[in-house]
């Protein structure tokens, strides 16, 4: 399919076989980063969305950052559920060196619905158990504290970040699928420049965007100025948050980290992963928001993921446009492993 920028005029020859199974998809330019939608029906560009500075007059004067709304959102947060209190006693056996796998199994079993999931996913083939772990006190002797504790994050994370938001355009279930995809695509990319941050890179990509469960209800009420919010970049999305209410997500989720005693590292990997640039060298940021890229490629392509990357993740990861690719074919392996149980 070759199609060209409206605004630019720039070329672009874009395989067929690489195409998203789906009707619309958009991507943005890599010359003057507006943004292309696209029938992949007809294959034509159908319209062109406006660039991020055109953006900015959409919210309504007067209701810019509205401090009696600030005070709503943040009263909203405590409506979020606090983390389930079998995830915090199994994290305080973890650290206890008198305790061990048959403690752990004692509380997780008191929690059914917790019990059921963490067993599904421990028999997936993304952990290379399929079939072979029956009960949880298995689980935990197969797979290790470190696996466990990941899974853990997963299973409470699909509860939380499963339900629809309409004020975002998301349907039920695909918040959660792209926290997973990010979180994974973390795990591949701390691998590769940090090993040792393999982990907190996972938990902290399943939890990015959880403030967009408190700020989606206020999405609703405004849904004038947030127009066709999916086809949206997500930086000038978190730009727009910024003047309706005075907060982005990023923010939000920083202050649920704390709600949910995050560790700090993670907590500021969150809150400047739209900007890793401002987090004053977190690596977790810089990692977080590469992978966060990564997994919208299917909708915009190399050359928009690039383009909408900030300046200077890809140097600072030492991440070229081949490794890109490859982290973003091994993000959809290992999600189409992890989710093949559900």
């Amino acid at each position: 399919m070759r199609i060209e920028c409206p605004s630019c005029g720039k070329e672009y020859d874009l395989p067929d076989d690489r195409l998203p199974k789906k009707k619309k998809a958009s991507f943005s330019c890599s010359n003057c980063k507006n943004n292309i939608q696209l029938d992949l029906i007809r294959k034509v560009v159908i319209n062109l969305k406006p660039s991020k500075k055109e953006i900015t007059p959409v919210v309504p004067e007067g209701e810019i950052a509205d401090p009696v709304m600030k005070k709503k959102i943040l009263r909203a947060m405590k409506d979020l559920p606090p983390m389930p209190q079998v995830v915090s006693k199994v994290q305080e056996i973890m650290v206890n060196p008198r305790m061990g796998f048959k403690d752990i199994a004692k509380v997780l079993e008191t929690d059914q619905a917790i019990a059921a999931l963490l067993l599904k996913i421990s028999n997936s083939a993304y952990y290379g158990m399929s079939g072979k772990v029956a009960t949880i006190h298995q689980a935990i002797v197969l797979l290790g504290y470190e696996t466990l504790e990941e899974i853990l994050t997963v299973v409470v994370s699909s509860t939380l970040l499963g339900k629809k938001l309409k004020g975002y355009d998301m349907d039920s279930g695909d918040l959660w699928l792209h926290s997973l995809a990010v979180a994974l695509g973390s795990k591949i990319i701390a691998a590769r420049v940090n090993p040792p941050l393999e982990n907190e890179a996972f938990s902290a990509g399943l939890i990015h965007d959880s403030g967009k469960l408190v700020l989606d209800k206020f999405l609703v009420e405004k849904k004038a100025g947030f127009k066709n919010v999916s086809n949206m970049d997500q930086s000038v999305i978190a730009h727009l948050e910024k003047q309706f209410f005075g907060f982005d997500h990023a923010e939000l989720a920083f202050k649920l980290c704390d709600k949910w005693n995050i560790p700090k590292k993670q907590s500021l990997a969150i809150r400047f992963h739209h900007n890793p640039s401002d987090s004053q060298g977190n690596q977790l940021a810089y990692i977080l928001h590469a992978a966060d890229m990564i997994s919208f490629m299917d909708i915009l392509g190399i050359d928009g993921v690039i383009s909408q990357m900030e300046d200077g993740v890809m140097d600072y990861l030492g991440l070229d446009v081949e490794q890109i690719e490859t982290i973003h074919e091994e993000t959809k392996v290992s999600l189409e492993k992890l989710m093949q149980n559900f």
